[in-house]
């Protein structure tokens, strides 16, 4: 399950989102008395007068199922449920007021959970590590249902999921390109190749590995492309920059048995500037 969790200052305008008819919404667990957003952000706002100081009242995450080997990975009302609440204890909101609210109007089963950053006592749940807490129960939560287990943010050196793809994934079901590229460079370096064979799987698989060659031999970065769209192994993660490929991949790079392999890949780069004027400050001209 892959969590994203927002903390804002507003009830109403986040049930109005949670609530959109266009997601086909569906209440499906909470401890509250309403069920639209008019009467449960009255609900909330009676609740937040308990601690009328806290600006970041409002605790919003959506839970998500990716796409399994054998297609779409589903729940039932009842376990979302049992998931939420559990989900919820774990982060310490056991004695709040909230709601879940499952959506279907992508192709990646998920719900909804708002609550109050508020317990019973007036004193505001502690935010303090959330994201790691929330990914410790839901590793335990996927192992108890079945389900595929997702790697945590620790886990894997690369970059997190930013808001914009996190919104894609729900709105379309579909990961962005940055996301296939790091799981195709995963994959081709599953087994821990040598960097010869490495590039050819990367080939093969229609991404672009650029490694930045001197003359000396020296390879100082390496860069990938997919899609049209380009990436320095830096900003995709720590794990795929040339040094991580080796160090964190395990991707065995021997310059006496590779280094022709890296050259070539790096003289294969397809020339993007083709047609255009030649510029005396162009590489080539440079050269």
């Amino acid at each position: 399950m892959i969590q994203s969790i927002h903390k804002g200052k507003g009830f109403r305008g986040v049930l109005n989102y949670v609530f959109g008819r266009a997601k086909s919404p569906e209440l499906v667990g909470g401890n509250m008395y309403g069920e639209d957003p008019r009467a449960l952000a009255q609900e909330f706002g009676e609740w937040r007068e308990l601690r009328p100081g806290l600006t970041r009242a409002v605790f919003h995450s959506s839970l998500s199922l990716p796409h399994g080997p054998s297609g779409r990975e589903e729940l039932t009302d009842a376990q979302w449920r049992d998931v939420a609440e559990r989900y919820l204890e774990h982060l310490g909101y056991g004695r709040s007021p909230f709601v879940v609210v499952r959506h279907r109007d992508t192709e990646h089963d998920h719900v909804h959970i708002v609550a109050a950053r508020i317990g019973a006592d007036g004193r505001a749940v502690s935010d303090s590590h959330d994201y790691r807490r929330g990914e410790e129960v839901l590793r335990a939560l996927e192992r108890e249902y079945g389900l595929i287990q997702v790697k945590s943010a620790h886990e894997v050196d690369k970059s997190a999921l930013r808001t914009g793809e996190i919104r894609q994934i729900e709105r379309t079901g579909e990961v962005s390109t940055r996301l296939r590229l790091q799981d195709l460079l995963d994959r081709s370096a599953a087994d821990r190749p040598s960097m010869s064979v490495f590039l050819e799987r990367l080939r093969e698989a229609g991404v672009e590995a650029v490694p930045r060659v001197a003359t000396t031999g020296h390879v100082s970065g390496i860069s990938y492309g997919l899609e049209g769209a380009s990436f320095r192994g830096s900003a995709l993660g720590r794990s795929y920059s040339w040094r991580g490929l080796q160090e964190r991949l395990g991707v065995d790079y021997q310059p006496e048995r590779d280094l022709s392999a890296v050259r070539a890949a790096a003289a294969a780069r397809p020339n993007r500037d083709a047609g255009r004027a030649s510029s005396p400050w162009s590489p080539a001209s440079l050269d």
